[in-house]
């Protein structure tokens, strides 16, 4: 991380996050334990972070509701409570996500564009051939390589 612009503050990131990742580790390893103070303190640090891991980009919208709604489940037994305060996260998640800018969605736009293009190709091809001689495991190394052509090597 050294060698990047923004080094040491990337750095003070990821060992936030990291910090973040073992909380959650912690308060998962207490589901059974018998102090439920400890648990739910935990769980109330936790979800006081999740906003700020969303602005950094760390997790995503749906993932944050996910541990909005885990953490949400385990500190608050009423439904009707449990509710209003999910909906009330939503909103703080609304305002703090990360909007890409218009370039960004442009650029993305078009990876998508190229990759249904080559993905419908590699399977007007595969279809064209008789049912014999069509092989399902190339057909996903094929679909796989025109991912990484596109997208390199992230997961989509």
């Amino acid at each position: 991380m050294s060698s990047q612009p923004n080094g040491q503050a990337e750095m003070e990131r990821v060992v936030t996050y990291l910090r973040f990742q073992r909380s959650f580790e912690q308060w998962q390893a207490l589901a059974d334990s018998r102090d439920v103070h400890q648990r739910h303190q935990l769980a109330e640090s936790l979800l006081t972070q999740v906003p700020d891991r969303l602005a950094k980009g760390e997790v995503t919208m749906g993932e944050a509701l996910l541990l909005s709604t885990a953490l949400l489940t385990d500190l608050e037994s009423d439904e009707r409570l449990r509710e209003q305060r999910l909906i009330e996260m939503r909103s703080k998640f609304e305002a703090r996500a990360p909007q890409p800018d218009a370039e960004q969605a442009a650029r993305e736009a078009e990876r998508l564009t190229e990759f249904k293009r080559r993905q419908s190709a590699i399977v007007a091809s595969w279809q064209a051939q008789p049912e014999g001689k069509r092989d399902q495991a190339a057909l996903e190394r094929d679909l796989e390589s025109a991912r990484r052509a596109v997208y390199g090597n992230a997961k989509r």
